[in-house]
């Protein structure tokens, strides 16, 4: 029906509390989604490290989009862990949907949707009152996955191929002033 923009916008740094922000009905109806996009911009161009599940062939790209359409600088590519591709290469779920392997391993795994119906509930800015009610449940939805993606990060700690060794990074030792994990 129009243009895609950011709707709303969730991260966190290490294990600190969920930011997430999210548009006004107002926003929605002129698909300003600016202020976001510059703030999911400077996080991640202040970070080391980017996890994300499925965020190289989702997240990134249209991030790199929105901030294109408003003008910003290139946003800087950081050393990134993508939970998704992680699933398909390492391990043989049913099926590597977030939802599924978070199931799969106990964990919480991410909020129940209406699905599409949420996104077009969303969309209508005219119903001020459902808009913003729908665009809250958007920010808790997307607060949750930061949760499940964090809790998917923390269980495939030592297991994942070709990813950045965090104590290189950070040059956090713990217990030992020699040894480190070397896969993680």
């Amino acid at each position: 029906k129009k243009q895609a923009h950011l709707l709303s916008a969730s991260f966190a740094f290490n294990n600190e509390e969920v930011q997430g922000f999210r548009l006004t009905p107002e926003q929605v109806k002129t698909g300003d989604d600016f202020e976001i996009v510059r703030k999911v911009v400077e996080a991640v161009n202040s970070c080391d490290l980017m996890v994300t599940f499925n965020g190289k062939r989702f997240d990134v790209k249209l991030l790199n989009t929105r901030a294109l359409f408003w003008g910003l600088p290139p946003v800087k590519q950081p050393k990134h862990i993508d939970l998704f591709e992680q699933s398909k290469r390492v391990f043989k779920f049913p099926s590597n949907s977030m939802q599924n392997v978070s199931l799969y391993l106990g964990e919480h795994g991410k909020l129940e949707t209406s699905g599409s119906h949420l996104w077009e509930r969303c969309a209508e800015w005219w119903n001020h009152v459902e808009c913003d009610k729908a665009l809250q449940d958007m920010l808790i939805y997307g607060n949750q996955d930061i949760n499940a993606t964090r809790d998917l990060y923390n269980r495939f700690q030592g297991w994942m191929k070709g990813v950045p060794n965090l104590g290189t990074i950070t040059n956090e030792v713990r217990g030992t002033n020699t040894l480190r994990c070397i896969h993680c």
